[in-house]
């Protein structure tokens, strides 16, 4: 197959995360970003260097938070849309380190891997009830924030009853996810990895001081990967294949 473009061949658009570009309008030396925090070693390690930034692509229910300083220091700039300029916003080859995160503000479906069910709540349910799986009809018993509650960890918040996904310090393996209201404690707390690095949700302990240390665990879906979808873009399946968000 060829491809003939009239100007100038459009930058790249990321799936997942985000992409930093050297040069104005998504042109020059770029890098993809997954989820995680970058500082100028880690920016440098992608191919672009300090302070070279000019132009930022998030992903459909993603965001960037670009730091003046490195290790997330100095002055702060919340990127949620294409910016193909940052004259224009006054931080151009001005982030030395930034931080690519979820939209707090964007819902998305989660999706099991293996057999293509979401994530469910079941709705106007009681605190502690288990988690279920259920065919994706763009309910909001479906649809899941994802909030970043610092040290690379996430509070998965329904759109419907408020709760957050909670491993209910449960330990074993096929021991289900629960939900109750947030309340900050470790087992209420998510990492999501995307593919290559580590694997997709990992399971290692987030280990908190407090008079109740527990586990931050896995999804129970079957004990399979799970994907992020974001629900009001085409959802992008974290293995490659795009697929409508239609109900």
């Amino acid at each position: 197959m060829k491809l003939a473009f009239s100007g100038t061949i459009p930058g790249m658009l990321p799936l997942v995360g985000a992409a930093a570009f050297t040069d104005f309008n998504y042109t020059g030396g770029s890098a993809p970003l997954p989820v995680g925090d970058y500082t100028a070693a880690d920016l440098s390690a992608a191919g672009l260097g300090t302070r070279t930034i000019s132009s930022l692509r998030p992903a459909a229910g993603y965001q960037v938070i670009g730091y003046s300083g490195d290790n997330f220091t100095g002055t702060a700039w919340t990127f949620t849309a294409d910016n193909p300029d940052l004259r224009v916003t006054g931080n151009n080859d001005q982030i030395t380190s930034l931080r690519v995160q979820f939209n707090p503000a964007a819902y998305f479906r989660i999706t099991n891997v293996t057999d293509g069910l979401a994530l469910d709540s079941g709705g106007n349910v009681a605190s502690g009830s288990n988690l279920k799986q259920w065919c994706w009809d763009s309910s909001t018993n479906l649809q899941w924030q994802a909030v970043d509650v610092g040290g690379g960890y996430y509070k998965l918040v329904n759109r419907t009853t408020g709760m957050v996904a909670d491993g209910w310090g449960n330990t074993a393996d096929g021991s289900p996810a629960q939900q109750a209201p947030w309340n900050g404690r470790p087992n209420q707390q998510w990492k999501i990895t995307p593919p290559g690095r580590q694997q997709l949700h990992d399971r290692q302990p987030h280990h908190r001081p407090g008079p109740r240390r527990r586990r931050q665990r896995h999804l129970g879906l079957g004990h399979q990967a799970v994907d992020l979808r974001h629900q009001h873009q085409p959802a992008v399946d974290l293995h490659g294949a795009v697929t409508p968000a239609a109900p």
